[in-house]
């Protein structure tokens, strides 16, 4: 038997307000990048490596956001000098019109010593959603901090996003 009724309300005229704490609403996984799709990040100004959108069921709950972002360095052989990266993430709930950075890594080493490394970087972020809203557009972002070799977000795996939706 399917649900039809939550505290003697209609699904599709349920007020996430009446819903409990911590009930998920919705959960929903977007995918930022392909498998094998890549960003290169050259310089010490960050740049965009995707962009997703997610269409809340309730403005004024709670999302988490789950990113996992490939994450890894072009070094070449002969080459001791480090690779260093800094990525960021960015929200904006007005279509892409104005992003609000709301976390930033330090500045990691990616690799070092003429060998590229490849690591899927798992990051969790909680925040509260506006009353209102068009859409929640999630921004991820990266720049390299040191050396003359790539940064790059993407490659074998991908980056993918998973956001649930959660009454508060």
């Amino acid at each position: 038997m399917s649900l039809t009724r939550i505290n003697n309300q209609a699904l599709p005229t349920l007020d996430s307000d009446k819903l409990p704490t911590g009930t998920v609403i919705k959960s929903d996984v977007l995918v930022g990048q392909t498998a094998g799709s890549q960003t290169n990040h050259n310089s010490s100004t960050y740049n965009t490596a995707f962009t997703v959108t997610y269409t809340p069921q309730a403005w004024g709950s709670k999302v988490l956001i789950l990113t996992n972002l490939g994450l890894w360095a072009d070094v070449d052989n002969d080459s001791h000098t480090p690779v260093q990266g800094q990525i960021r993430m960015l929200t904006s709930f007005d279509g892409g019109t104005t992003y609000t950075e709301r976390w930033e890594s330090g500045q990691n080493i990616i690799a070092r010593g003429g060998h590229s490394r490849y690591a899927v970087s798992p990051i969790a972020y909680e925040m509260d959603l506006p009353a209102s809203g068009t859409s929640l557009m999630i921004r991820w972002q990266g720049r390299r901090t040191a050396s003359d070799r790539s940064f790059i977000i993407g490659g074998y795996l991908g980056s993918q996003i998973t956001v649930t939706e959660i009454a508060g």
